[in-house]
């Protein structure tokens, strides 16, 4: 009898170090990665140390997703036509440089803004 209620209290307590694995596993799925080697870590390791571990590691799950949609955007993008500008001027024709935007002469308005009176 006390052999049974041994077992018991041993399959009570994996039981429990198994749900709180579990916790730990779960997260690890939602990320990509095996759900049955990390319910094995964390039985058998620190669940705490596990679950900031999976916090630091990159998330698989997304990196696919980010890979599938880079191909996708790749693939349009060779799809489409590619568009030239036409030039604005024949390439060989000579450029006006005789004057530039600095050479133009500055207007000064009538009044300043601080020749008018200050309004409490």
């Amino acid at each position: 009898m006390i052999l049974v209620g041994g077992y018991l209290v041993l399959a009570v307590i994996v039981l429990v170090f198994l749900a709180i694995g579990a916790i730990v596993a779960v997260q690890a799925a939602w990320r990509g990665y095996g759900f049955v080697v990390w319910i094995v870590a964390a039985t058998l390791g620190n669940p705490v140390f596990l679950l900031i571990l999976l916090g630091v590691l990159p998330d698989r799950k997304r990196r696919r997703q980010r890979a599938a949609e880079l191909a996708d955007i790749r693939s349009r993008v060779a799809a489409r036509p590619r568009r030239v500008a036409a030039p604005t001027r024949p390439p060989d024709a000579p450029r006006d440089v005789s004057r530039s935007v600095g050479d133009g002469e500055t207007n000064l308005p009538d009044r300043s803004i601080g020749d008018e009176e200050t309004r409490g």
